[in-house]
């Protein structure tokens, strides 16, 4: 039988069809046409989506759910740790039957320029592939030694493969890589890279390295940045183009061409887009995610589609069945492969997001039926607007009604400069302005909204409906309510930041900790030294206030009312009215602080400081 020359391989589930179309995409642009067919493998993506990719280049899909393998292996392996798309590559061993050579690349990868000069490799052994510079050795992808084998050299990767038809035995190999996974599959850790391993020493295969800056360079290299250098740049590890912001600013040409797809790639043939894109990223935690859930299928505004990444998990299966079962075909459901974070998981949602506007929802509060619409109204009449959150009512283990926060932009980005203003699980976004100025979660931040907030003002206005639209749960269970002082302290980087590239400020802890007021340092660490502690602060105000009639980020005006700075000549009559009765009552404190300190060091401060830490560890939770 004649063979073709080359196939290059990919392999997919459904979630993932952005990311393939993000390389096909690359390969029309950057190669010249140095293969013969594309062929995917894939479980679940739809004839649709199959069409979709086929309008950028022409594949050929195999479903490997009727792969003979298939239920074999997925039976051996422990419950929930692979995806199936893990052992996509052992049919290349296959496609030799057809093909001269065959090329597998996974799809977290960036296409740079041509790299058609690949096939030069694979004429020696007939196994060529990249290995990492960093010293990982086969032992790594298994819990336990296996005897026979040399566990201790340097591991080859799995993530990028040329094979060729000069391989010998080539008929046998994914026959006998199935079979190893399946006797081996207790102790896996990563199973195709393992097995490919293990299967080059059983076969006496001298694999071929294929230069990894060229063909897989890693994102974290500086030589991904360079084109001529990096035709491929890979980005291997959890942090992904798609659910990392600073891989995607990096790498600007990924979203472009995402950008792209989600009109070619994401768009039902039978359904327009989307107007509102709902985001809602779920772990484990599932006993208020239906009273979540209704708020949201139950809006009175109902063109939108509702994504729901499920982060992994054991749960992840069980979870997505619940999803499923309210049989709403707004429902879109992304499952990550890896545990990512809440951040990552968000940026998931926000790369196949296909919506005019984003909508951001928690697993455990409850939406006003009105108020998709009320924030459709509200940006809809205000075009300069980008962002708006609402007001919101907590429930729970406590009861507020929180009203107060600012409406007026100008207003609003002072108040970012101090403190969070905005409720995450209320937010509404503009699409193009969060693709346009690359407005992604920073997966690294703790406090990933309030970061993205105090980064959004340089570019866009944001708001508040002043109304509420949303039942905040306080349960006891939310991230913020569990971290008080870890949120403290992330919130003061966020400020710092602000006040760096704002102001030009390089503002110390205790001016942070002091301008904040999300701690009453005043009452409490400072008590010995409150008169310095007021003048740290004052002097700090100043310089805020002088810095920025340099840099005028803010209005000097608004700020100032902001700060309280008021003319002198207002302040001196409040002085006046002090009664004789105060005067006396400070010269007395004064005289005898020398004798009740010690004691109120030891007792009343701990106390004072224990309450403001309960009641703090509210409003940290609120903000």
């Amino acid at each position: 039988m004649h063979k073709k020359d080359c196939a290059l391989v990919f392999g997919i589930t459904g979630d993932y069809t952005f990311a393939l179309g993000n390389v096909l995409l690359g390969l029309k642009k950057h190669c010249k046409t140095f293969w013969n067919d594309i062929i995917i493998f894939h479980t679940d993506v739809t004839v649709e989506h199959q069409e979709k990719l086929n309008s950028i280049l022409k594949c050929k899909f195999i479903n490997f759910g009727k792969n003979e393998w298939c239920k074999k292996v997925l039976d051996a392996m422990p419950a929930n740790r692979y995806s199936i798309a893990t052992f996509f590559r052992y049919e290349c061993f296959n496609l030799l039957t057809e093909y001269k050579k065959v090329l597998w690349s996974d799809v977290d990868i960036l296409v740079q320029s041509d790299f058609s000069d690949i096939l030069a490799y694979g004429d020696i052994s007939g196994y060529a592939c990249t290995r990492s510079h960093e010293f990982t050795p086969i032992e790594a992808n298994f819990s336990q030694i296996i005897e026979g084998y040399d566990m201790f050299i340097p591991i080859y990767n799995a993530g990028f493969l040329l094979i060729t038809d000069i391989l010998l035995k080539y008929g046998d190999l994914a026959k006998w890589c199935y079979e190893k996974t399946i006797e081996l599959a207790d102790i896996l850790r990563m199973p195709d890279q393992g097995i490919l391993n293990l299967m080059l020493q059983d076969f006496n295969i001298k694999a071929e390295e294929i230069d990894i800056y060229k063909f897989h360079c890693f994102t974290d290299w500086p030589q991904a940045l360079d084109p001529s250098v990096a035709s491929i740049v890979h980005a291997y590890s959890p942090r992904k183009f798609w659910n990392n912001a600073d891989i995607s600013l990096k790498f600007p040409e990924w979203s472009v061409n995402n950008s792209m797809l989600k009109d070619i790639l994401l768009t039902s043939n039978s359904d327009k887009v989307p107007v509102i894109s709902v985001i809602m990223s779920i772990y484990e935690r599932t006993k208020y995610l239906d009273e979540s859930m209704r708020s949201i299928l139950n809006q009175t505004f109902t063109d939108f589609e509702f994504i729901l990444v499920i982060e992994f998990s054991e749960q992840q299966n069980k979870i997505e069945k619940k999803l499923l079962d309210y049989n709403d075909d707004r429902i879109k459901i992304v499952k990550n492969e890896l545990k990512l974070g809440f951040s990552a998981s968000l940026n998931a949602g926000l790369k196949v997001a296909r919506g005019k506007f984003i909508a951001r929802m928690d697993d455990d509060d409850i939406s006003d039926l009105r108020r998709f619409q009320k924030q459709i109204d509200f940006l809809s009449e205000n075009p300069d607007i980008s962002m708006c959150g609402t007001h919101v009512e907590s429930f729970g283990v406590e009861h507020n009604i929180w009203n107060a926060y600012p409406t007026d932009p100008e207003d609003l980005k002072i108040f970012l400069l101090f403190r969070n203003a905005l409720w995450h699980p209320t937010m509404m976004m503009r699409r193009s302005d969060i693709e346009k100025f690359q407005l992604y979660y920073d997966e690294d931040v703790f406090t990933e909204d309030y970061d993205l907030w105090a980064r959004a003002v340089q570019h866009v206005k944001i708001s508040n409906v002043p109304e509420i639209l949303l039942k905040y749960r306080l349960s006891g269970e939310n991230t913020t309510w569990k971290h008080t002082m870890k949120m403290h302290m992330a919130h003061l980087a966020v400020m710092k930041m602000q006040f760096i590239n704002y102001l030009n400020l390089m503002p110390t802890n205790d001016e942070l900790h002091l301008i904040n007021g999300r701690i009453d340092l005043l009452s409490a660490t400072y008590v010995h030294s409150r008169d310095v502690a007021n003048k740290v602060r004052k002097d700090f105000i100043g310089k805020i206030i002088e810095s920025n009639k340099a840099t005028c980020f803010y209005s000097q005006e608004k700020l100032e009312k902001f700060l309280n700075i008021q003319p002198q000549a207002q302040k001196a009559p409040l002085r006046a009215k002090r009664s004789f009765k105060s005067l006396v009552k400070r010269v007395f404190k004064r005289l005898m602080r020398p004798f009740y300190r010690p004691l109120y060091n030891k007792f009343d401060i701990r106390i004072n400081k224990l309450k403001n830490d309960i009641v703090n560890e509210v409003v940290d939770r609120l903000r």
